[in-house]
């Protein structure tokens, strides 16, 4: 091999490293985008899942409301029955 060509081999092994170190640090940043934005979406989702057992919450107590008022409607259509 000529001093030329070494000296090519060495410029070519350079910038591949140069360029290797940039591509590197893009990915490394959007992983770090990456990584906030699964966060922020688990964060989304605890306050949704709060909010969903809220709501079920609510759900049964107006059935057991409901189902409690049919009872004493039930009770006072026997009333006016007798």
């Amino acid at each position: 091999m000529t001093f030329e060509q070494m000296e090519r081999t060495m410029q070519f092994i350079l910038e591949q490293q140069a360029e290797f170190a940039v591509r590197e640090t893009i990915i490394e940043e959007n992983f770090k985008k990456l990584q906030t934005g699964f966060e922020k979406l688990e964060f989304g989702h605890e306050k949704l899942q709060q909010k969903l057992d809220v709501l079920a919450g609510i759900s049964r107590d107006l059935l057991t409301v409901a189902q409690i008022h049919s009872r004493r409607l039930d009770r006072l259509d026997g009333l006016d029955n007798n």
